[in-house]
């Protein structure tokens, strides 16, 4: 599997107070990869490689 980076933009702290009072959150999300595809969720990336993977048995994995 390829490195993972992780970009993070941290606010302000004039954001961050305007956020605060906005009631604005952040939160970290997981990210799967296959193929140069980014899938949000586990299940998606599974379904298109076992698509791949019913349509070219031997090129599924790489």
């Amino acid at each position: 599997m390829a490195d993972i980076t992780r970009t993070v933009s941290n606010p302000t702290s004039s954001d961050a107070a305007e956020m605060e009072r906005l009631g604005i959150t952040a939160t970290t999300a997981t990210y799967f990869h296959w193929r140069g595809y980014r899938y949000t969720t586990a299940r998606d990336a599974l379904h298109a490689a076992r698509h791949a993977e019913r349509a070219s048995p031997a090129t599924a994995s790489g």
